[in-house]
């Protein structure tokens, strides 16, 4: 036997949980200590001083390694074993006297079951241990049982690595592109201030005859309103992608939603696409929509063609 692992400050869990880490790390399929570690008692009556006494290598059985863990707590032998010290003593006295370890080697079996699953039961319940040895995380699960949502309503929220975007209490554009990049996997900029056309209520038009100053200085039904629209751009290197982000579709809304949800239903926003067609325009067959599948003419394009969505108010 010779050691291969360095212990760290001989506290159990920790010393699982890094091991366990190093054969994930190394591609070993792992979803529990039995699979790596074997758990052993220590035939000892002394105050122990940490947690786990030794780290050593399992006879090579097979190709992958596994070690044994020699543990003082938590088990059924030694000063603080769950069995009275009698036991312990009559284990030392078989080993030293007979030279015989089929008891303790029994006596393991549930040992070794013992630490195991207290050691499961402490991953349980740190979020950070399971989502570091699992792949599939069990967080978002808890997130929506603490907020009431079901999986479905949890699949319009943003990603859980995004929530610190939505946590300032000053929101930016900068963070919502970060944010819309990170959602949809493509290039985005936005555009602030772009403006837009909004029509006016009726209170507030003037009419001519009895209008008083203050009260409807509007002329007209319409009004250019700068500060509360903005200009989404969305750059696509494959033209058949970008029809998904058409207004009746479910990216639309999808993407509709992250945006109330990031500015909180108070400002508008304009959608452009920008789509570099390939080839030298479509066939008149009845199969190809213009502005859609292609353009007229026989020139290829070089430039990006510039798509607009209306946006659903």
């Amino acid at each position: 036997m010779a050691m291969t692992f360095s212990l760290l400050g001989g506290s159990f869990y920790q010393n699982v949980r890094r091991l366990l880490n190093k054969c994930l790390r190394k591609g070993r399929q792992v979803s529990l200590p039995d699979d790596v570690v074997r758990f052993e008692s220590v035939l000892t009556l002394d105050a122990p001083e940490r947690e786990v006494e030794s780290l050593t290598v399992d006879e090579p059985t097979t190709e992958e390694t596994t070690y044994c863990m020699a543990v003082n707590h938590f088990g059924l032998l030694g000063t603080h074993g769950a069995l009275p010290l009698r036991y312990t003593e009559w284990l030392i006295d078989r080993r030293y006297r007979y030279g015989d370890d089929s008891a303790k080697a029994f006596l393991d079996v549930f040992n070794h079951r013992l630490l195991s699953l207290r050691f499961q039961a402490w991953q349980k319940y740190r979020l950070y241990v399971d989502a570091e040895l699992n792949t599939k995380r069990q967080l978002p699960a808890v997130i929506a049982a603490v907020t009431g949502l079901s999986a479905e309503q949890m699949a319009y929220l943003p990603a859980a690595d995004m929530s610190g975007l939505l946590s300032t209490s000053v929101r930016s554009l900068v963070n919502l592109e970060r944010l819309l990049q990170r959602e949809f996997q493509l290039a985005v900029k936005i555009q602030p201030f772009y403006g837009c056309w909004r029509k006016v209520t009726t209170e507030y038009q003037a009419i001519l005859g009895g209008c008083r100053l203050g009260e409807a200085p509007v002329i007209g039904q319409y009004f250019w309103d700068i500060q509360s629209h903005f200009l989404i751009q969305f750059t696509y290197s494959k033209s058949q992608q970008w029809e998904k982000f058409l207004s009746n579709s479910d990216v639309y809304s999808q993407l509709n939603q992250r945006i109330a949800l990031f500015t909180g239903g108070i400002l508008s926003f304009s959608l452009e696409l920008l789509v570099a067609f390939k080839g030298t325009g479509i066939t008149l067959d009845g199969q190809f929509n213009l502005g859609k599948h292609g353009y007229l003419g026989n020139e290829a394009r070089s430039a990006a063609t510039r798509l607009y969505i209306t946006p659903i108010n």
